[in-house]
């Protein structure tokens, strides 16, 4: 199975007292998005489901997704991804969705990067920026679940193949 791990766009500001859940896409985060998008159309990235966080920057990006690829696969919004999955609850959530061989979850910091550091099994904290997609083989049927890094598109919409330099992008250090 293949699982893209997707964090959000850019979206607007958070301003004190407002409600982070409603926070849209920004205009350079849509337009960056897209590049992303194209990338993957590239990639011939075609997801069976397309899983998003309710949150409105996280379904915003999902429906770029779709549009991108030109993919009419099912997209559902999916709760425990505005926190983030732990290792069980991700497995089950496979599982549980077993006939896919192409899943792709969009999401938000700091769980993603999390999620993906545990499936990698990496010592560095890892950290997603804007737009970042995470493409991984794994199989959730044999535990415990770990999965081959494939490629990262970056934020910006540019092709990493290598593990190494993947990671290098995706440590937090290289985040700040």
């Amino acid at each position: 199975m293949h699982l893209y791990i997707i964090r959000h766009a850019e979206a607007v500001e958070r301003t004190p007292g407002g409600n982070d859940a409603i926070r849209a896409l920004t205009s350079r985060g849509r337009n960056r998005f897209r590049k992303v998008g194209a990338t993957l159309g590239k990639l011939a990235i075609v997801p069976d489901l397309i899983a998003t966080s309710p949150l409105i920057r996280a379904v915003q990006t999902a429906e770029i997704l779709a549009s991108s690829i030109s993919s009419t696969c099912e997209l559902i919004v999916v709760p425990e991804l505005a926190e983030g999955f732990s290792l069980p609850q991700l497995r089950d959530f496979l599982l549980s969705h077993a006939d896919c061989r192409h899943i792709a979850i969009v999401g938000h910091e700091p769980a993603l990067g999390c999620l993906a550091q545990e499936l990698l099994g990496s010592a560095d904290n890892l950290s997603f920026k804007k737009g970042a997609t995470l493409c991984l083989e794994l199989d959730p049927a044999h535990p415990p679940l770990t999965g081959n890094l494939q490629w990262l598109v970056s934020g910006g919409g540019k092709l990493v193949n290598s593990r190494k330099k993947a990671l290098a992008r995706l440590s937090m250090d290289s985040n700040s």
